[in-house]
């Protein structure tokens, strides 16, 4: 095919009016919609997905779901494990994430296990023959890839994803070998461990000679994401649909604090929390404070709060 020909691709199933060929499957799509609450956001998401699995010779999805904390970007996950489990279908739905816990809470696997990716500082993997025999063997009959917490997935280890599943499906032309992929988080979450995350400004799309092979790797990883053309932010806070008057200022106080535009009411606010000796702080010895968090800056700190709330 040459590169300038012009393709025309059916996108059709990315509108709210879609309606998808099989009539047992559009009744499903409707009941999951119903049985998990989605409001229209998530709705737009799941539909989106099942939709794409249900339509003949559609391109390859790549999708990204955000959305603050509290949107429930797990619904829409949860939804649509349980619409593939109703097909009979659960084998061509995989979860990863980064993280152990992230990936146990959505009953999934991390990228670096499932895909045999060595951790990073940790050394290369000794027979990799071997490796992607076992990689191809967990991706028979899988077709979606719901990626979570990608905002802990650094350039470089989108570009090892990628270039994983092409390896294993000996599909070197085709960008993470032809996989489906979604991607979810919030990008105001926690950031990689090691390299750049997706949106850093230090990371270039272009390749130099002089770069190391990590630079060409993080720069590879970020072209790919800038390939993600299909986009759906969730905003409605679902975790906090009944307030009281302080509940609905602490959230608005978070929210402006995500993009740097705390006003003086929200900072005045805030500090109306934090404990203290002086009249009207509060006390962490108070029973409210006795089954919550508490972030310290020093370990004696930690202990002695621990301290006291043993006794």
């Amino acid at each position: 095919m040459n590169q300038n020909d012009v393709q025309i691709v059916d996108r059709s199933y990315i509108q709210k009016d879609f309606k998808v060929q099989s009539i047992v499957a559009q009744k499903l799509i409707e009941d999951v919609i119903q049985k998990f609450l989605l409001n229209s956001e998530q709705e737009r998401a799941f539909r989106i997905v099942a939709n794409h699995t249900v339509t003949p010779g559609a391109e390859q999805l790549m999708m990204y779901l955000g959305g603050m904390g509290g949107t429930r970007k797990s619904q829409v996950i949860k939804s649509l494990m349980h619409f593939f489990k109703c097909r009979n279908e659960s084998h061509r739905f995989v979860v990863l994430a980064p993280t152990g816990t992230a990936a146990a809470l959505l009953q999934g696997s991390t990228y670096h296990l499932f895909l045999g990716m060595p951790i990073d500082g940790q050394e290369t993997l000794r027979n990799e023959a071997t490796n992607n025999a076992q990689v191809k063997t967990r991706l028979d009959g899988v077709e979606y890839i719901f990626i979570d917490e990608v905002s802990m997935v650094a350039c470089d280890n989108n570009y090892k994803i990628s270039s994983q599943l092409a390896k294993a499906l000996n599909e070197s032309g085709l960008l993470y070998g032809g996989i489906n992929i979604i991607f979810a988080d919030d990008f105001v979450q926690l950031p990689p461990v090691f390299g750049y995350p997706l949106y850093s400004g230090s990371v270039g799309t272009q390749l130099m000679s002089r770069m190391a092979v990590q630079g060409q790797q993080a720069a590879i990883g970020k072209a790919l994401w800038h390939q993600v053309t299909t986009v759906v932010i969730l905003r409605e806070n679902m975790r906090q649909k009944t307030q009281t008057s302080e509940d609905a200022k602490l959230c608005t106080a978070l929210e402006n604090m995500r993009y740097a535009a705390c006003t003086t009411k929200d900072i005045i606010f805030v500090k109306t929390w934090i404990a203290g000796k002086r009249p009207g702080q509060p006390k962490l010895s108070e029973k409210e404070f006795r089954n919550v968090s508490i972030i310290t800056a020093l370990n004696a700190q930690k202990d002695r709060i621990n301290e006291l709330w043993s006794i």
